[in-house]
């Protein structure tokens, strides 16, 4: 009788071990569900100590966006890393796998530097472009941010349109 106590003892001690991590995995995507936020693979990677991360944590926790929150430690251990490492210079560093493709943004204005969502307004933001030898890019005749050799300037509009990229075609996960 014993025996067959412990044996089943140790079986739902093995069973709550494997089993825990697809509760846990329901609870998040049951608990993503009820407030009502969109999730995306878009990958964040931040410090909580960053001011700058900290605007945009805040802007697209306004948005009802769900995004994949990484610190630079973790990025690193990432497979996607080595492909990426060369783009990185520091946090906030937002990236997305569309087709294939990367989408890459780098950087995004503190609360004290933004202005209109742009980086110290857009007549400033738009003159950095121009003088970095940038591409501008337009949404509906209106600048929206700024492409360096295929890194995108960090603005409120950029990520609007990186969600909105998503949205449509489907932002792929990576390890």
């Amino acid at each position: 009788m014993n025996k067959r106590l412990i044996g089943l003892a140790i079986l739902f001690f093995l069973a709550g071990i494997l089993v825990a991590p697809y509760i846990q995995g329901v609870i998040t995507y049951v608990s993503d569900l009820l407030t009502k936020k969109e999730v995306y693979n878009i990958y964040v990677v931040y410090s909580p100590t960053c001011p700058h991360c900290i605007n945009l944590l805040e802007y697209l926790d306004k948005t009802g966006k769900l995004v994949i929150k990484i610190t630079p430690e973790e990025f690193v251990r990432m497979e996607v890393y080595k492909e990426l490492s060369k783009y990185f210079y520091g946090v906030p560093f937002i990236f997305a796998k569309v087709n294939d493709s990367f989408i890459i943004i780098s950087g995004y204005p503190s609360k004290q530097q933004e202005i209109d969502g742009y980086f110290y307004g857009l007549e400033t933001e738009m003159k950095l472009c121009n003088e970095m030898n940038g591409t501008e890019f337009y949404i509906n005749n209106n600048y929206a941010f700024c492409n360096l050799s295929g890194i995108i300037l960090g603005n409120k509009y950029a990520i609007d349109w990186l969600i909105e990229t998503c949205k449509i075609y489907g932002c792929e996960k990576v390890e």
